[in-house]
């Protein structure tokens, strides 16, 4: 546990004066993908030749993503935080992310992240009744636009969010409805139902779509649908 603290100590890129504390928190049950550390490592070495942000960076490695979640809230929390940062062990997050994130100025800011597996429906829905949403699919227009549910994939939040809701902040539900089966709702949905009910809200910024790879998308080049692009890409390697 000594050992761990001091490695965690070392990755905080601590600036001279006050500004916006940001932990990046990752849940893992697995080992990570070079690819996926090396995007890590640049998000660290990005941050120690910035002045905006105060970064730290926590792994969880956990089976149950909910608790893995949960825990890594929580221990950012105690370390007193102005933002968590989300995003996961498949997502490839180049630094400059975190910058427009940070532009969207609101208490939840989300990318936009796709399916990994077919059909490759974007990770975004409009809730419909207290168990039931619908996917969002008209994308098309771009911009940032108000959503119920984002997914984690990538996702920055103030941490009053956790302060205002009850906990656990992210909990597997099972839901019975009338002559069906069982059917299971997701941590992060059962999350953004909490948030939905305190009163917050969600944007996501369409024109931000983070590369989910493993299975059949190995690549940050592959298009998702058809008149969906990468070029934010390019504008995001440099800095204005």
């Amino acid at each position: 546990m000594k050992a761990k603290a001091e490695m965690l100590n070392k990755l905080s890129i601590e600036t001279p004066f006050s500004v916006p504390s940001v932990a990046i928190c990752i849940p893992t049950k697995d080992l990570i993908s070079p690819l996926f550390l090396k995007a890590v490592l640049d998000i660290v070495e990005f941050a120690r030749h910035s002045d905006k942000y105060d970064i730290s960076l926590s792994f969880v490695n956990a089976f149950n993503v909910d608790l893995a979640r949960n825990k890594l809230a929580f221990d950012a929390l105690k370390r007193q935080v102005d933002y968590i940062w989300f995003f996961d062990s498949d997502m490839i997050v180049e630094p400059s992310v975190l910058d427009v994130l940070f532009d969207m100025n609101t208490d939840i800011a989300s990318a936009l992240v796709f399916q990994k597996y077919p059909p490759y429906r974007p990770v975004i829905t409009r809730f419909i009744t207290e168990m039931e949403g619908e996917i969002i699919t008209d994308i098309h227009g771009g911009g940032i636009i108000q959503v119920d549910d984002a997914g984690m994939g990538c996702v920055l939040i103030r941490t009053k969010i956790f302060e205002s809701i009850e906990k656990p902040w992210f909990e597997i539900r099972w839901i019975k409805k009338p002559n069906e089966p069982f059917t299971q709702m997701a941590e992060d949905t059962s999350f953004y139902r909490k948030v939905k009910k305190a009163g917050f809200k969600v944007y996501v910024n369409l024109d931000l779509i983070i590369p989910h790879f493993g299975g059949v998308i190995t690549s940050p080049n592959f298009l998702p649908l058809p008149d969906v692009n990468f070029s934010f890409r390019s504008k995001l390697s440099r800095r204005e």
